[in-house]
Protein backbone atom coordinates (compact mmCIF):
# COMPACT_ATOMS: atom_id res chain seq x y z
CA UNK A 1 0.00 0.00 0.00
CA UNK A 2 2.88 2.05 0.80
CA UNK A 3 3.98 2.25 -3.69
CA UNK A 4 0.13 3.47 -3.75
CA UNK A 5 0.45 6.35 -1.26
CA UNK A 6 3.87 7.06 -3.12
CA UNK A 7 2.09 7.14 -6.67
CA UNK A 8 1.07 10.72 -6.60
CA UNK A 9 4.01 11.91 -5.22
CA UNK A 10 6.25 10.28 -7.87
CA UNK A 11 3.83 11.71 -10.97
CA UNK A 12 4.20 15.08 -9.62
CA UNK A 13 7.94 14.99 -9.37
CA UNK A 14 7.85 14.05 -12.56
CA UNK A 15 5.72 16.08 -14.07
CA UNK A 16 8.23 18.99 -11.63
CA UNK A 17 11.29 17.53 -13.81
CA UNK A 18 9.18 17.67 -17.16
CA UNK A 19 7.96 21.58 -16.44
CA UNK A 20 11.66 22.37 -15.29
CA UNK A 21 13.46 20.70 -18.87
CA UNK A 22 10.81 22.81 -20.74
CA UNK A 23 11.48 26.19 -18.78
CA UNK A 24 7.94 26.35 -17.88
CA UNK A 25 7.06 28.99 -14.55
CA UNK A 26 3.90 28.98 -12.55
CA UNK A 27 2.87 31.48 -14.55
CA UNK A 28 2.99 29.75 -17.88
CA UNK A 29 1.26 26.70 -16.60
CA UNK A 30 -1.16 28.39 -14.42
CA UNK A 31 -1.95 30.17 -18.25
CA UNK A 32 -2.16 26.88 -20.15
CA UNK A 33 -4.71 25.67 -17.45
CA UNK A 34 -6.78 28.12 -16.91
CA UNK A 35 -5.94 28.68 -12.78
CA UNK A 36 -3.93 30.73 -10.33
CA UNK A 37 -0.36 30.50 -9.46
CA UNK A 38 -1.67 29.47 -6.02
CA UNK A 39 -3.84 27.08 -7.63
CA UNK A 40 -0.99 25.43 -9.57
CA UNK A 41 0.94 25.30 -6.61
CA UNK A 42 -1.48 24.05 -4.25
CA UNK A 43 -1.82 21.14 -7.33
CA UNK A 44 1.90 20.32 -7.81
CA UNK A 45 1.86 20.04 -3.09
CA UNK A 46 -0.39 17.35 -3.89
CA UNK A 47 -3.25 19.58 -2.54
CA UNK A 48 -6.75 19.08 -4.30
CA UNK A 49 -5.27 16.78 -6.58
CA UNK A 50 -7.73 14.70 -8.89
CA UNK A 51 -6.84 13.03 -11.79
CA UNK A 52 -8.70 15.74 -13.77
CA UNK A 53 -6.01 18.16 -12.48
CA UNK A 54 -3.56 15.41 -13.72
CA UNK A 55 -4.50 15.78 -17.24
CA UNK A 56 -4.91 19.02 -17.53
CA UNK A 57 -0.90 19.77 -15.87
CA UNK A 58 -0.07 16.89 -18.28
CA UNK A 59 -1.37 18.87 -20.97
CA UNK A 60 0.41 21.54 -20.01
CA UNK A 61 3.60 19.63 -19.78
CA UNK A 62 2.56 18.37 -23.67
CA UNK A 63 2.74 14.70 -22.06
CA UNK A 64 -0.13 12.25 -22.03
CA UNK A 65 -1.14 10.53 -18.64
CA UNK A 66 -0.04 7.16 -19.69
CA UNK A 67 3.91 8.84 -21.15
CA UNK A 68 3.87 10.50 -17.61
CA UNK A 69 2.63 6.98 -16.12
CA UNK A 70 5.54 5.21 -18.14
CA UNK A 71 7.87 7.94 -17.37
CA UNK A 72 7.54 7.15 -13.43
CA UNK A 73 7.30 4.03 -13.83
CA UNK A 74 11.00 3.72 -15.68
CA UNK A 75 11.69 6.61 -13.17
CA UNK A 76 10.77 4.29 -9.71
CA UNK A 77 11.10 1.00 -10.85
CA UNK A 78 9.43 -2.21 -8.33
CA UNK A 79 11.36 -5.46 -7.98
CA UNK A 80 8.70 -7.93 -10.10
CA UNK A 81 7.79 -10.98 -8.80
CA UNK A 82 9.61 -14.30 -9.73
CA UNK A 83 8.26 -16.13 -12.41
CA UNK A 84 4.91 -18.50 -11.93
CA UNK A 85 6.20 -22.32 -12.15
CA UNK A 86 3.78 -22.24 -15.25
CA UNK A 87 6.19 -19.71 -16.77
CA UNK A 88 8.99 -21.25 -15.61
CA UNK A 89 7.98 -24.56 -17.66
CA UNK A 90 7.68 -22.99 -21.03
CA UNK A 91 11.10 -21.05 -20.31
CA UNK A 92 12.61 -23.84 -19.91
CA UNK A 93 12.09 -25.61 -22.86
CA UNK A 94 13.51 -22.78 -24.87
CA UNK A 95 17.38 -22.11 -24.38
CA UNK A 96 16.70 -18.55 -26.39
CA UNK A 97 13.82 -17.33 -25.21
CA UNK A 98 15.16 -18.36 -21.17
CA UNK A 99 18.66 -16.67 -22.26
CA UNK A 100 16.62 -13.63 -23.50
CA UNK A 101 14.31 -13.20 -20.85
CA UNK A 102 17.53 -13.67 -18.37
CA UNK A 103 19.63 -10.95 -20.08
CA UNK A 104 16.74 -8.70 -20.04
CA UNK A 105 16.21 -9.29 -15.77
CA UNK A 106 19.91 -8.22 -15.99
CA UNK A 107 19.22 -5.15 -17.41
CA UNK A 108 20.01 -5.60 -21.45
CA UNK A 109 18.97 -3.45 -24.10
CA UNK A 110 16.84 -6.03 -26.63
CA UNK A 111 19.72 -4.06 -29.39
CA UNK A 112 22.25 -5.73 -27.24
CA UNK A 113 21.07 -9.24 -26.87
CA UNK A 114 20.17 -9.47 -30.46
CA UNK A 115 23.62 -8.87 -31.00
CA UNK A 116 25.42 -10.97 -28.54
CA UNK A 117 22.72 -13.98 -29.19
CA UNK A 118 23.30 -13.23 -33.17
CA UNK A 119 19.46 -12.98 -33.51
CA UNK A 120 18.17 -11.47 -36.42
CA UNK A 121 15.05 -9.13 -36.15
CA UNK A 122 12.62 -11.25 -37.29
CA UNK A 123 14.11 -13.91 -34.51
CA UNK A 124 14.30 -10.95 -31.69
CA UNK A 125 11.06 -9.77 -32.14
CA UNK A 126 9.06 -14.12 -32.12
CA UNK A 127 11.26 -14.18 -28.96
CA UNK A 128 10.12 -10.47 -27.09
CA UNK A 129 6.38 -11.43 -28.46
CA UNK A 130 6.25 -14.70 -26.90
CA UNK A 131 7.53 -13.47 -23.59
CA UNK A 132 5.06 -10.65 -23.91
CA UNK A 133 2.48 -13.39 -23.77
CA UNK A 134 3.97 -15.14 -21.66
CA UNK A 135 3.31 -12.21 -19.28
CA UNK A 136 7.01 -12.31 -17.74
CA UNK A 137 7.45 -9.05 -20.01
CA UNK A 138 5.08 -6.10 -21.52
CA UNK A 139 6.45 -4.88 -24.84
CA UNK A 140 6.19 -1.36 -26.15
CA UNK A 141 7.44 -0.14 -30.01
CA UNK A 142 10.97 -0.30 -31.04
CA UNK A 143 11.30 -3.20 -28.50
CA UNK A 144 11.43 -1.33 -25.44
CA UNK A 145 10.14 -3.73 -22.51
CA UNK A 146 9.80 -3.60 -19.25
CA UNK A 147 10.02 -6.55 -16.54
CA UNK A 148 6.84 -7.96 -15.18
CA UNK A 149 8.45 -10.87 -13.97
CA UNK A 150 12.01 -12.33 -12.81
CA UNK A 151 13.84 -15.30 -12.30
CA UNK A 152 13.44 -16.45 -8.87
CA UNK A 153 16.99 -15.67 -7.15
CA UNK A 154 17.65 -19.62 -5.85
CA UNK A 155 15.00 -21.25 -7.59
CA UNK A 156 13.44 -24.37 -5.92
CA UNK A 157 14.75 -27.86 -6.10
CA UNK A 158 11.69 -28.92 -7.94
CA UNK A 159 11.05 -25.81 -9.64
CA UNK A 160 11.70 -26.12 -14.06
CA UNK A 161 14.68 -23.21 -13.90
CA UNK A 162 16.52 -25.51 -11.04
CA UNK A 163 16.05 -28.84 -13.77
CA UNK A 164 17.43 -26.30 -16.33
CA UNK A 165 19.98 -25.65 -14.51
CA UNK A 166 21.47 -29.26 -13.46
CA UNK A 167 20.83 -30.17 -17.02
CA UNK A 168 23.34 -27.39 -18.20
CA UNK A 169 25.98 -27.86 -15.53
CA UNK A 170 25.90 -31.81 -16.77
CA UNK A 171 26.35 -30.86 -20.18
CA UNK A 172 29.05 -28.04 -19.41
CA UNK A 173 31.08 -29.85 -16.91
CA UNK A 174 30.69 -33.68 -16.83
CA UNK A 175 33.74 -33.81 -19.25
CA UNK A 176 35.62 -30.64 -18.66
CA UNK A 177 39.35 -30.56 -19.00
CA UNK A 178 41.08 -29.12 -15.71
CA UNK A 179 44.15 -28.95 -17.38
CA UNK A 180 43.19 -26.13 -20.02
CA UNK A 181 44.70 -22.61 -18.25
CA UNK A 182 41.46 -20.87 -19.98
CA UNK A 183 39.72 -23.10 -16.83
CA UNK A 184 39.90 -21.24 -13.65
CA UNK A 185 39.31 -23.64 -10.74
CA UNK A 186 40.11 -25.21 -7.18
CA UNK A 187 39.60 -28.15 -4.65
CA UNK A 188 40.50 -29.19 -1.02
CA UNK A 189 38.96 -31.04 1.59
CA UNK A 190 37.75 -29.87 5.16
CA UNK A 191 36.20 -31.79 7.95
CA UNK A 192 32.75 -29.78 8.33
CA UNK A 193 29.27 -29.24 10.23
CA UNK A 194 26.14 -28.64 8.98
CA UNK A 195 26.16 -25.27 9.80
CA UNK A 196 29.76 -24.73 8.21
CA UNK A 197 28.02 -25.57 5.05
CA UNK A 198 25.04 -23.81 5.25
CA UNK A 199 27.44 -21.01 5.98
CA UNK A 200 29.29 -22.17 2.83
CA UNK A 201 26.17 -22.20 0.76
CA UNK A 202 25.51 -18.58 1.65
CA UNK A 203 29.24 -17.68 1.17
CA UNK A 204 28.78 -19.59 -2.83
CA UNK A 205 25.64 -17.66 -3.44
CA UNK A 206 28.09 -14.42 -2.47
CA UNK A 207 30.57 -15.20 -5.09
CA UNK A 208 28.05 -16.04 -8.02
CA UNK A 209 26.49 -12.57 -6.86
CA UNK A 210 30.43 -10.57 -7.43
CA UNK A 211 30.88 -12.45 -10.77
CA UNK A 212 27.51 -11.08 -12.39
CA UNK A 213 28.68 -7.36 -11.00
CA UNK A 214 32.07 -8.23 -12.59
CA UNK A 215 29.93 -9.13 -15.64
CA UNK A 216 27.84 -5.85 -15.38
CA UNK A 217 30.94 -3.75 -15.12
CA UNK A 218 32.07 -5.52 -18.14
CA UNK A 219 28.71 -4.64 -19.89
CA UNK A 220 30.31 -1.52 -21.98
CA UNK A 221 33.17 -3.40 -23.46
CA UNK A 222 32.88 -4.52 -27.40
CA UNK A 223 32.82 -8.48 -28.17
CA UNK A 224 35.90 -9.17 -28.96
CA UNK A 225 37.54 -8.19 -25.58
CA UNK A 226 35.05 -10.47 -23.49
CA UNK A 227 34.39 -14.26 -23.71
CA UNK A 228 30.92 -16.16 -21.99
CA UNK A 229 31.69 -18.10 -18.80
CA UNK A 230 30.23 -20.96 -17.30
CA UNK A 231 30.14 -20.95 -13.90
CA UNK A 232 29.77 -24.10 -11.45
CA UNK A 233 30.97 -23.86 -7.82
CA UNK A 234 29.65 -26.84 -5.28
CA UNK A 235 30.54 -28.66 -2.15
CA UNK A 236 29.72 -32.37 -2.16
CA UNK A 237 29.87 -34.70 1.34
CA UNK A 238 31.82 -37.43 0.77
CA UNK A 239 32.46 -40.60 2.80
CA UNK A 240 36.10 -41.42 3.96
CA UNK A 241 35.99 -44.77 2.54
CA UNK A 242 35.82 -42.42 -0.99
CA UNK A 243 38.69 -40.16 0.25
CA UNK A 244 40.80 -41.83 0.90
CA UNK A 245 40.34 -44.08 -2.57
CA UNK A 246 40.93 -43.02 -6.16
CA UNK A 247 37.53 -44.42 -8.68
CA UNK A 248 39.40 -44.76 -11.73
Amino acid sequence: MADEQDEPRQFLAALKRIFKAQGLRYADIAGRIGVSEGTVKRYLNKKGLTLDVLSQLCKAADVTLSELARLTEEENPKTPPATTPAQEEILARDIILSMTFFLLTRGWRSERIARELELDDVALTGCLTRLDRLGVIALFPNNRVRLLRTFARNPAPNSATYALMARRVHELFDHINLEDPSVAWTNGFARLSEASLSQISRQLDGLRDEIFELGEADLHLPTDRVKWCAIFAAVRPVSIDTLLHENR
